[in-house]
Order: C-alpha cells, then structure tokens, then sequence
C-alpha cells in the first residue's frame, strides 16, 4: 500500500499529485547524483545531513545515532535539520558540527491559524536552502517516515545522495529509497535501518549515548535543588498530549507509597499545565518534595534524570532519557502508539505498562471512539511493578489502598 503511515484520503491525493510533479521534475531536471555504489558510500562521505523534525524523544533517539556513526566513523561531519523546539536539545551532542531548523507547517508546534504557518514556512525555506548549500553535504537522510518528507529539500539542495523511506512521498527524488513496513522494531532501529542499507555500521546503537558537556557536576547540580543522588524519584506526570495522561487520583497514591519508603519525590514537567497537575498531586504528601517544573535547562534535565532512584512517567521526553542511561524506570505507555516503535529503547530496568486493547495500536489519539479506555491502566498493575522495581512490598506499606479515593 502507498502511504502506509498517511490515513487521511485528501493527504494522499495530495502527495499522489506532488508524486506526479516530482517524477517529472526528476526527469526533466535531473540533478547530478552520486555514481558509486551503494556499498561504498562510508568511503565516499564527508558530511551527512540527518534530518528529524519531531518531538524531542525522537530527536533524542537522532542524536544517539548519530553518536553511533561519529563513534564508528570519526572523520565524518554530521548536520541535523530539527524542528525549532529541538534546536537547543541537538547543539547539545559534541557529535553535531551543523544545526539547521526547519518549522514545516504540517508538524510546527505554533497554536497560529494554518495560512500562517504556511506563509512563515515558505518565507524561511530559502534561507535553509541557502545554508544546506553552503556546508556541501554529500549524504542527506531523511529519517522521519511520517509526512512531511524532506526529499525536495534535499533535491532542491543539490545533496548527491538522498536515502529515506517510500512512505511520505517525494521517492522520485531519493537516490536510494528504502521500503517501510510495520516490523516489531524500534523508531530508532528504523532511522539505523536506512544508514545500514547504504553500507554504513550502526554498531553500539543499543548503548549509544549523547556525551553532553554538563556545566557542573552532578553533586553540585543536585545541591542546588536540594538532593542526594539515588535518594529521590522522579515522577513525570505530564506529556506533549493531554490525552496520554495517567488519573491524577492514581499519581496521588502512587507518591504516597513512594514517601512511605523513604524516598523524596521529585517532580518534573514544562508549562503552566504541568505544574497545575504537580501542584495537585503533590498536595496529598505529608513528606517535603520537590518540584523542578519550568526550573531546569535542558542540561540539568538531563542530569536529575540520569541521577534518580528511579523514574516513573507517562509517554514523555523523560521516558527516553532514562532509557538512554538504561536506569530504573516505569513507561506507562497510551495504547494508539505502537509499543515496539515508542517504548523506551533498550532499557532491561524498563517496565512498559499499557492496557491491552484490542483496537491497539490505533495511531489516532485524536478519533479515538472509546473514551480513551486504553489511559485507563490499573493502580494495581503500577504498584506490582514498582515493588518489581524496588525490590519491596508497596502494598503492605501503604497507607491507603489502592481501591481507595484520595
């Protein structure tokens, strides 16, 4: 099937037409493109574009491959094209010598009307095309494979090979182009899989890691705020989409039971509505905690994460961090996502919580026709897995069970 991620039928004639527009752009217009083979492209490849215009947790899993590549393939110069939002996560990575932004109107995080996302988009492609030409990439990789592809871009930039996936139009424009099929696989084994079809090694991908540059250590980050390395866990109860969010009634208890044994509660979150829903979870405990919402750089993100006790959180940024450190933590997943795509990636101390739902994964949070019954996960489920976790009895310690309202 063509388009296999795109559902909407007005979308696909839309990129069938463009389809059409570019097969004939390409044999009209053919620009010139590389001449060796595929095998040999590592040899022939000074600087490689990554491109990822998604959310953070994505991005993220972008930047450890592309510390997988600089790891295996010192000489090479890496480029990423992000959305604006992810601009301060990729200059991050030491790994990441060229940082573009591109807002598309399809994907942009502004609440501004359509016409104006548009306009705004095609008003600054120029200037990003102006400075793609300039670093004189030999290798640009799309590796979103959702829509909006990339591949005029890149075509338009003069890049000699093009690789990306078949599934979000524009393949008349890649010089290598990779069929995408649903595999029981992660989202970053899909990006691997289109470097690894052209030659490159993707060794040490599972344990990859962004080598941030931290400010300070990681006890005087701690101080500042207050706490003790492995002391405190960290709770994320916010996400990008509101309707991937756990019952508050169940982060209430679950915080109790985690006071009770001793922790300190650590809560993270970015926004006005996250820390509205802080503030009320945290309201029950009878214990100091702490709440770092809106107060931490990315960096020092980073570092609360990789320094806790453990995390627990919904399907968020926070996730994908603690699975990069392959640290303690508990995913509790939304069922529209496809687990094996989205789960934290490689962590053996993850435990991914999701309600099994027999229109799962649906891919559509937004038409969901069943109340969102697959947020509905079980208070029980969270506290077997976190005595799992921790090794200890939550349900003979607490002081409220579980079936009580808080």
């Amino acid at each position: 099937m063509r388009y296999p991620v795109v559902r909407n039928r007005f979308l696909r004639c839309y990129l069938f037409l463009w389809d059409v527009i570019y097969f004939v752009c390409s044999k009209c217009f053919p620009r010139k493109n590389a001449v060796f083979g595929d095998r040999s492209l590592p040899n022939h490849c000074k600087r490689i574009l990554l491109r990822n215009p998604a959310a953070l947790g994505d991005v993220l899993y972008t930047l450890r491959i592309a510390a997988t590549l600089k790891k295996n393939y010192p000489d090479i110069e890496i480029g990423v094209l992000v959305g604006s939002w992810a601009k301060g996560l990729a200059a991050l990575s030491p790994d990441i010598s060229y940082v573009h932004f591109e807002d598309h109107w399809a994907v942009t995080r502004s609440r501004k009307h359509i016409l104006y996302r548009f306009w705004n988009w095609l008003c600054t492609r120029p200037h990003l095309l102006k400075d793609i030409r300039e670093k004189h990439y030999d290798l640009a990789v799309d590796l979103y494979y959702y829509f909006p592809s990339s591949t005029c871009l890149f075509w338009q930039a003069g890049i000699r090979s093009r690789v990306g996936y078949d599934s979000n139009g524009g393949d008349a424009l890649l010089t290598h182009v990779l069929h995408w099929q649903i595999l029981n696989q992660h989202n970053v084994e899909y990006q691997a899989a289109l470097l690894e079809n052209i030659g490159f090694s993707m060794k040490g991908l599972q344990k990859s890691k962004i080598n941030i540059r931290f400010l300070d250590s990681d006890d005087a980050l701690l101080a500042q705020y207050g706490l003790v390395g492995r002391e405190y866990v960290v709770l994320h109860v916010g996400t990008g989409e509101k309707i991937k969010e756990w019952d508050l009634r169940y982060w209430k208890k679950m915080a109790i039971a985690l006071a009770n044994r001793g922790y300190t509660i650590c809560f993270t979150g970015q926004g006005k509505h996250e820390e509205e829903l802080i503030q009320e979870v945290a309201e029950c405990l009878q214990v100091p905690w702490m709440s770092l919402c809106n107060k931490l750089s990315l960096r020092e993100f980073f570092q609360v994460i990789k320094n806790a006790a453990a995390l627990i959180g919904v399907d968020s940024f926070a996730n994908h961090i603690a699975a990069m450190y392959q640290m303690p933590q508990i995913a509790i997943m939304h069922g529209a996502a496809n687990q094996y795509h989205w789960q934290p990636y490689n962590n053996p101390n993850c435990k991914v919580l999701r309600r099994k739902m027999d229109c799962s994964p649906c891919y559509f949070t937004k038409l969901c026709q069943r109340n969102n019954e697959c947020m509905d996960i079980p208070l029980e489920d969270v506290l077997h897995a976190v005595n799992d976790l921790f090794h200890i009895s939550c349900s003979a310690e607490m002081t409220l069970s579980p079936n009580k309202e808080v």
